[in-house]
């Protein structure tokens, strides 16, 4: 028995200053994220959705509830779609990306947070949940990039590694949907 799941990524959001806001509250979707997830929801209308879970961040939140309304189906929220947790939040993506290969902890590094290796196991938890939960079904899971490219790894069996995360083409666009296929026997 197959169980797939819709993973969705935010829409857009208002970020005037450009920052990686990894955690932090506040973030809501632009009207162009808007936009998006309402295109996104259209096509998850032919998908034969059985239920919906989401990152409790705002931006996830309100693209949750943009596709339950389409569906006409509850959101059921879970801290394992959540954004990886990173001291860098609330840095410029230019001094992240001039100073610092990656956003996740290491021993090589002075940033506090999680790990990949932590991150991979939070979003395995989530996998193996919904294999138990609803062998079978149709699932969206709304949540943030990093999360969503490291399902990817998982479902494809790529080792976990920034590379697989971060491919020089295929990263997770905003709004998109990357469809993961499990056995749940």
């Amino acid at each position: 028995m197959i169980t797939r799941i819709f993973f969705v990524r935010h829409g857009d959001v208002v970020n005037p200053n450009n920052i990686f806001y990894g955690r932090l509250s506040g973030f809501s979707l632009s009207s162009a994220g808007r936009k998006q997830i309402l295109k996104t929801a259209q096509v998850l209308t032919k998908k034969s959705i059985d239920v919906i879970y989401a990152s409790p961040l705002l931006r996830a939140k309100q693209s949750a509830m943009i596709i339950a309304e389409t569906l006409k189906l509850p959101v059921n929220y879970s801290d394992n779609l959540l954004e990886v947790d990173s001291s860098l939040q609330g840095s410029t993506f230019d001094y992240i990306t001039t100073h610092y290969p990656d956003i996740y902890s290491s021993s090589e590094n002075k940033i506090t947070g999680e790990t990949i290796e932590q991150l991979s196991n939070r979003i395995r938890e989530f996998i193996v949940k919904m294999n138990k939960s609803h062998p079978g079904k149709n699932i969206v899971a709304v949540s943030h990039g990093d999360p969503i490219m490291i399902a990817r790894a998982h479902a494809e069996e790529l080792p976990i590694k920034l590379e697989s995360l971060r491919p020089k083409r295929g990263y997770i666009q905003k709004g998109k949907i990357y469809i993961a296929e499990f056995n749940s026997q």
